[in-house]
């Protein structure tokens, strides 16, 4: 399952983006979607490349950025927690 999963995941970047948006919409709400969101851009950069992983963060960035448009950030939280943990997942990457 989690096998056939990862191979979406890696197949397609808008796949991928969509679904690490999704998380990191959720993580608005409920900040450990953070982690999996993180996970699937890091999946992406490791096996493809940083650059690859790098526009799978830009898009998923984008609906990360409409969503907490729309939502607001928690109380405490000044900026969407996935974009602080997205660039040095791709800075390791490299």
């Amino acid at each position: 399952m989690m096998r056939n999963f990862g191979v979406l995941i890696v197949s397609n970047s808008w796949v991928a983006a969509a679904f690490a948006g999704i998380f990191g919409v959720l993580a608005l709400r409920l900040p450990p979607f953070a982690l999996f969101g993180s996970a699937l851009v890091a999946l992406v950069a490791l096996r493809e490349g940083w650059r690859r992983g790098a526009v799978v963060a830009v898009l998923a960035a984008v609906i990360v950025g409409g969503g907490w448009f729309w939502l607001g950030s928690r109380p405490g939280l000044a900026f969407p927690l996935v974009f602080a943990l997205w660039p040095p997942l791709l800075v390791m990457a490299e």
